[in-house]
This record gives C-alpha cells, structure tokens and sequence, in this order.
C-alpha cells in the first residue's frame, strides 16, 4: 500500500511540480527502509510467537509502525506546508493520520507479531526520517 500511495504522492508533487520535495521523500523513504532492515539485523530479536512467514523473523523495529509514522507524519507536513487549510481542517487532518498510526501500530501488537517495545522503536526511528524529510524540505524551499 505505502509503494502505491508514495507513486500517487510523487505524481502529485510532480505535477505540482515539487520535484525537490518529491526527491526529499523518496531518499527518505528509501532510507527509512534500509534502516529497518539493518537495525533488525543488528538487534536479531525474535517475534514474540515465532516466525510467521520464513522470512521477516525479527521483531525491532517495527517497519509497520516505523513506515506509518513516518509516511502519515510526512504526508500531514507536506499538506501543511504546501496548502493553505483552515485550522480545524489541518486539526483534523492530524487527528485522523494519528489515529491512523496508533491503529496500525496496535494491530501489530495484537496479532502477536511485535512488542510494545518493537512499536516505540518504529515511532523513534519514523520520526527521525520524518524530521529529516521535514529539514530538508524547509532547506530547499526556503
């Protein structure tokens, strides 16, 4: 899903011809992941009933939560930053791309598949990316 609406993302910022925001997400996007995958390989730490598939076997971070974070958090900066919203509408905006990680992230601990742990390190990790992406695109709009 995040593949789809990154490549609607990019199209939107493309036509609205917002190529260094568009440039911005995809290297954090892309970085955001290959932290993931390094960091589970570092932290080696199993999933709390095993592994599921044969192939995604560790737990920390959560890529869920850190993807959701990161790409919700992004996608709210980005509305904020290029469109001019009224308050109550960037209120909820906010209020529901919130809602929208913490359910993520709490499906991730209901089926087993993480720890609360595993879910805080993916809000850490997703929040540095997204404070990256948010740095860098002030950076180059200035």
């Amino acid at each position: 899903f995040i593949i789809l609406a990154f490549l609607i993302l990019a199209f939107f910022l493309f036509k609205k011809r917002r190529k260094k925001a568009m440039m911005a997400v995809l290297l954090t996007l892309i970085g955001s992941g290959l932290f993931i995958y390094l960091l589970k390989i570092i932290f080696n730490r199993e999933r709390p009933f095993g592994c599921p598939s044969g192939k995604d076997c560790f737990s920390f971070p959560s890529g869920h939560a850190t993807i959701a974070f990161y790409f919700y958090g992004m996608l709210f900066y980005l509305i904020n930053r290029f469109t001019k919203l009224k308050k109550t509408t960037v209120f909820s905006l906010g209020l529901f791309f919130g809602l929208l990680i913490c359910l993520i992230s709490l499906s991730r601990i209901y089926f087993g598949l993480h720890y609360p742990t595993d879910i805080i390190g993916g809000f850490f990790l997703g929040g540095v990316f997204l404070l990256i992406v948010a740095i860098l695109i002030d950076f180059l709009y200035q």
